[in-house]
């Protein structure tokens, strides 16, 4: 199942718990959009920590992987190996 986690969705109408269900019927779920399309790492003065942070919590959800969309800033080219971040 494929769905959009990231701090922005609204909560009213979240799609977490169709996750949670499908993560106990034994299927995989992918997290997408966990930059909110770029948005809120251009609008932050540390972009690098915010997207540490959004990272952190679409991992924090009921979800298999994560993907990570690639931004057209420059300033993104060099963040996978400045963040810091590892995969177990």
């Amino acid at each position: 199942m494929l769905l959009p986690v990231n701090p922005a969705e609204p909560q009213l109408a979240s799609f977490l718990p169709l996750a949670q269900e499908a993560m106990a019927k034994g299927m995989g779920v992918i997290a997408m959009k966990t930059l909110c399309r770029g948005q809120l790492p251009q609008m932050s003065e540390e972009p690098d920590q915010l997207v540490k942070e959004l990272l952190a919590y679409a991992l924090s959800q009921s979800v298999t992987l994560a993907v990570v969309g690639r931004t057209p800033r420059r300033r993104w080219s060099t963040w996978p190996r400045r963040s810091g971040i590892s995969c177990p």
